[in-house]
């Protein structure tokens, strides 16, 4: 009788814990509209069309489905977007640009020239709102609009990846809008959210979700679904499988459960446009010595970290910093493959001795090196390359810092080595050792400016081929690894995920599944 009375009871807790947890969900969720998909997505803060450098990535990825910009992309290409056509002058310097006619803001105002106009200028003297706005402020003098449906953009000198490094990536906001905002970061105003893009602004949960609605009147197609809802979730696999999300980019590894499930779509795996790299602080000894920066790149053994840390679901970075897909990758260059023994015979050019397991420093002390680990999420890769260094000897302190104070710390060059993450790895940063702005070198300045404006595709080459050999050999950072990538999406409204290659915005733009053709019926 007494187990009896302890089953029921224990019935009515499960019961009662059940309904609990189905209360809380239902509380702290958007209303869901019938046509709705949720994607799973990180938070990087209010969807405005600014995003601080630290968010770049992720937050254009979320606020791509409210604002447009001037091109977009295919699986494969650049197409006209909010721009119908554009031109150029022999010079190629003056590009003439037709806009889309017709296009409305989600308030109903007409998009014009003046939008372009507005954007631009803006960006200029507030180089802060974008990670672009250096080439804008290097390469853009003024912007002429002759009329609503024309923008006439005239460069300072050319630039070859103008159209898609520049108009494909910047979101173009509505003048009428911004004009009195005053400063753009701090501006609440409830139409902060007012875009042209296929999906309006509805509510956002900080920490939670983003809850968008469809634009109707979307001048590219009308929208596949009512409601797209992008959500932080902890385990994007257990929510796949209970229903709480319906898309989410996996490791393959991971994905394969889902690979000929009924009900799902499966992309192939692609090399992401993110990657890792170990960022070396060349303006502090000793990591100011080329030779040192050599030897930590053959004392760290990537592949074992891709391996372990990654399941082996990623793809080595090259010393040249370019991802395999980029039309200027070399493979003819060092590869600093794990090889301990090089690693100790360069440091013991500069005075280092091995004593036992400690390697002592030219000062006789044991040689330390601070480790500084950006995020939670790369701790596991910090924690190998740490073990990698302690086997050649280094006292290794690792500390770890989340994205903003990491940042802060890159921004101050507060640092001897750090493992950060960052995408746009098609082409050259003109800080090579981007997200820091620490390493100077002359050449590298003009092979960039070389590579940047030439109109030349074999002389581009030459000089990309250069770049690439510099950095291998000056080493300012070492990439580690680029993640491997699955796109796993519940096959539902017609939606069905791919990737882009080059990126949302291009030449490496933001490498996501979630390009908005996919959420659209084209027109």
């Amino acid at each position: 009788m007494a187990s009896w009375l302890d089953f029921v009871v224990k019935q009515k807790e499960s019961m009662r814990k059940f309904l609990l947890a189905t209360l809380i969900l239902v509380f702290l969720s958007p209303a869901l509209a019938a046509g709705s998909y949720i994607l799973a997505q990180s938070d990087s803060g209010a969807p405005t069309p600014f995003a601080p450098l630290r968010q770049s990535g992720p937050h254009w990825v979320v606020t791509s489905f409210i604002y447009d910009t001037l091109l977009w992309r295919t699986a494969d290409k650049a197409i006209p977007w909010l721009a119908q056509s554009w031109s150029w002058n022999d010079a190629r310097t003056v590009l003439t640009i037709k806009l889309r006619p017709k296009v409305t803001w989600h308030d109903g105002e007409p998009f014009t020239s003046e939008d372009v106009k507005f954007t631009f200028d803006l960006l200029k003297s507030k180089p802060e709102l974008s990670n672009q706005a250096d080439l804008v402020m290097t390469y853009l003098d003024h912007i002429e609009t002759p009329n609503p449906q024309t923008a006439v953009m005239v460069l300072k000198k050319p630039m070859v990846d103008f159209l898609e490094r520049v108009l494909g990536w910047e979101k173009i906001i509505p003048a009428h809008v911004w004009k009195k905002a005053g400063d753009p970061l701090k501006y609440q105003g409830p139409d902060r959210f007012v875009g042209t893009g296929p999906f309006k602004f509805k509510e956002y949960k900080p920490g939670e979700f983003y809850l968008f609605e469809a634009n109707p009147n979307y001048f590219a197609g009308k929208p596949r679904i009512d409601q797209l809802i992008l959500r932080q979730v902890a385990n994007p696999v257990l929510a796949l499988r209970q229903g709480e999300i319906d898309a989410a980019s996996l490791s393959p590894t991971v994905a394969k459960e889902f690979d000929g499930k009924d009900g799902f779509g499966v992309t192939e795996a692609n090399p992401s446009y993110f990657y890792t790299t170990l960022i070396f602080n060349t303006a502090k000894a000793p990591a100011d010595k080329s030779e040192f920066r050599q030897a930590i790149a053959y004392g760290v053994n990537r592949q074992r970290v891709i391996d372990q840390a990654l399941q082996g679901d990623g793809v080595m970075g090259s010393s040249g910093t370019l991802h395999p897909e980029s039309p200027y990758y070399s493979k003819q260059l060092p590869d600093y493959a794990y090889n301990p023994d090089k690693a100790l015979e360069l440091l013991g050019k500069l005075g280092y001795k091995s004593q036992g397991d400690v390697l002592l420093g030219p000062s006789g002390k044991q040689a330390e090196v601070p480790l500084l680990c950006r995020g939670q999420d790369s701790l596991r890769a910090c924690q190998l390359i740490q073990q990698d260094l302690n086997k050649l000897g280094f006292k290794v302190e690792l500390k770890v810092l989340e994205t903003g104070p990491a940042q802060q710390v890159l921004d101050k060059g507060d640092f001897l080595l750090t493992f950060n993450g960052h995408g746009g790895t098609f082409g050259f940063f003109a800080n090579p050792d981007f997200p820091a702005k620490i390493y100077k070198n002359p050449r590298y300045d003009e092979l960039y400016k070389r590579w940047n404006e030439t109109s030349s595709q074999a002389e581009r080459l030459r000089a990309a081929l250069e770049l690439e050999r510099l950095l291998a050999t000056d080493l300012p950072k070492l990439p580690v690894y680029h993640p491997l990538y699955t796109g796993v999406y519940r096959e539902k409204e017609g939606i069905k995920l791919f990737w882009t290659k080059g990126g949302l915005a291009g030449r490496g733009g933001p490498p996501s599944y979630y390009n908005k053709l996919s959420f659209i019926e084209a027109k």
